[in-house]
């Protein structure tokens, strides 16, 4: 027997449908926090990390920004949106032990100015982040 299923409707994409399941309610969100996202209309999830609410509008949204992507891409997504999920569920964690090799100081080039320290990046890792992980 076989069954037409071309006119079934659709049900809407839900946390139900999501592969990795957690408590997406507001309280589990903080600027700050790591988690894996899917970018809009891409396959994969990438790092992000929060970087602001908004709790006040009548949709609850986190603005996220990719890890190595710039500002440009920061993307608002909907708090319950299948889309998050927590960090590293879907991105590899680094290796335990795993560290950066040092580069030797042979030449001037490895040096770095005094013009490049002010610059310094506050910007994290997300290895290195101890951002809020979701309740489960």
């Amino acid at each position: 027997i076989k069954f037409d299923t071309s006119e079934a409707p659709e049900d809407e994409w839900d946390m139900e449908d999501a592969p990795i399941k957690f408590d997406t309610s507001e309280d589990n969100f903080e600027v700050g926090a790591w988690f894996d996202v899917q970018r809009e209309g891409k396959v994969s999830y990438h790092e992000a990390q929060i970087t602001e609410l908004d709790f006040e509008s009548n949709v609850k949204r986190v603005k996220f920004h990719f890890w190595k992507l710039s500002s440009d891409r920061d993307e608002w997504v909907d708090v319950g949106c299948p889309r998050i999920a927590p960090h590293h569920s879907y991105t590899p964690r680094p290796l335990d032990g795993y560290k950066a090799p040092k580069k030797k100081n042979n030449s001037d080039k490895n040096k770095v100015s005094n013009t490049d320290k002010e610059k310094g990046s506050n910007t994290q890792s997300p290895s290195d982040a101890s951002g809020i992980l979701p309740q489960k």
